[in-house]
């Protein structure tokens, strides 16, 4: 029989020998401290064994251990990412949101892909350290003149109603314009002091736009020259879509990684082929290992109930193939106050993959992709010590990801009981 202590202890924890308060306070300290009991993720399953953390990362196997923490059969599986959010470039709002829906859900990283550059002056170094949220931000978006995001930052962020080139308040802030090569030469260094993580540029149905000698979005040579300057200053690109001739075009400019489906953006139907991406496509996809967030959870946003099941089925055979064909899906749900388990749900729901490959997506390549030079997403040695226990096994019933026992970012609990 167990002790009292640990049965009144399970349901909402752990027990532990040492204490919660012991295990955090070693976190800011060179003290070692062994989670033990828990069944741990090593990529492909859950094995029992024990974790060693010290100074906020995993260590090898200690004979001495300053402080032992009890997970009581939990599982244990390395910290979410959000691959694709606007809320934490959001001003005031973004602490309380980062709190209430990414770190309570057990999101460590996110990645805001276009927000306005004031909007996070005050916030952005809140989300530093082990206690909260990572963040990497895009800041402006780069597009033509007038083209998305312009309207949109526009009604967000300044309650424009009747958005104009004439009433403009958020450009160079919220969004560029590089129009010719020539833009962009003028404009660059402009950009660049705004200190972007990443550069997010927009492809807003390029071909109805150049069958009107215009660009919607950016041009493709602008394109080109926008890739190249962000890839010599070690930036990467990540591209707005919204048609497979949109990606084929960011494809060719080399971007890093596609920011939707095009059948997780607009409304489609399947009889609109603009909107699925051919085996070709697929293919050069793979080859060139892009990243890829789907958010496929936006096809469900106003469709045809009359047709929706079959639009669902034809997004989750281009899923399948995408991530077959080796390209690096991530998870981003891209919509206000949902984040990516609302994707992870919906991808569940809808039998897209099985769990444990949804399992791996969410809590391996989606962090990776946020931030590919950290040694996150797995649950070893020189890695940072970062986790989540959960109650259950999640490749049995992968609702369990949403029944968090704790958290701990770095070496610090920050969900949980004795989180602070």
């Amino acid at each position: 029989m167990r002790p009292v202590l640990s049965i009144l202890l399970a349901g909402c924890l752990l027990w532990t020998s040492g204490g919660i308060a012991e295990a955090q306070s070693a976190a800011d300290s060179t003290q070692i401290v062994a989670y033990t009991g828990g069944h741990v993720w090593d990529g492909s399953e859950f094995d029992e064994r024990t974790l060693f953390v010290q100074d906020g990362r995993f260590i090898k196997e200690s004979a001495r251990v300053d402080t032992t923490v009890q997970l009581d059969g939990g599982y244990v599986i390395p910290p979410f990412g959000d691959a694709h959010t606007h809320m934490l470039g959001a001003g005031g709002i973004a602490i309380p949101l980062a709190d209430s829906l990414f770190v309570s859900n057990g999101l460590f990283y996110a990645l805001d892909l276009t927000n306005p550059y004031s909007e996070i002056q005050n916030v952005q170094s809140q989300f530093e350290g082990p206690s909260t949220i990572d963040v990497a931000y895009a800041n402006g978006g780069i597009t033509s003149t007038g083209s998305h995001p312009t309207a949109a930052m526009e009604r967000i962020f300044t309650d424009t109603e009747e958005v104009t080139l004439e009433n403009l308040q958020l450009q160079n802030d919220a969004y560029w314009f590089m129009d010719t090569i020539e833009h962009v030469d003028e404009t660059w260094s402009d950009y660049l002091a705004q200190q972007p993580d990443v550069v997010k540029v927009y492809l807003t149905y390029t071909t109805r736009g150049l069958e009107r000698d215009e660009c919607w979005g950016l041009c493709p040579e602008v394109l080109e020259a926008v890739v190249d300057r962000a890839h010599d200053v070690d930036k990467r690109v990540f591209a707005h879509v919204n048609t497979e001739k949109d990606v084929q075009i960011a494809l060719d400019a080399g971007v890093d990684a596609i920011a939707h489906l095009p059948s997780g953006n607009d409304g489609v139907r399947t009889g609109e082929e603009e909107f699925w991406l051919s085996r070709t496509t697929i293919r050069k996809a793979g080859q060139d290992s892009v990243v890829l967030t789907p958010t496929a959870s936006l096809l469900v946003e106003g469709a045809d109930p009359d047709t929706l099941q079959a639009e669902i089925a034809r997004q989750r055979k281009q899923l399948r193939q995408l991530h077959e064909a080796g390209v690096r899906i991530a998870l981003g749900a891209d919509e206000w106050k949902k984040t990516a388990l609302y994707e992870a749900m919906y991808l569940h729901d809808h039998d897209v993959f099985d769990n444990r490959t949804l399992l791996k997506i969410w809590a391996e390549a989606t962090p990776r992709a946020i931030f590919p030079n950290r040694k996150i997403g797995h649950l070893a040695k020189g890695y940072e010590a970062s986790f989540l226990v959960l109650n259950e096994n999640p490749v049995d019933d992968f609702n369990a990801v949403t029944q968090i026992r704790l958290g701990v970012k770095q070496g610090h609990i920050i969900t949980g009981e004795g989180s602070r």
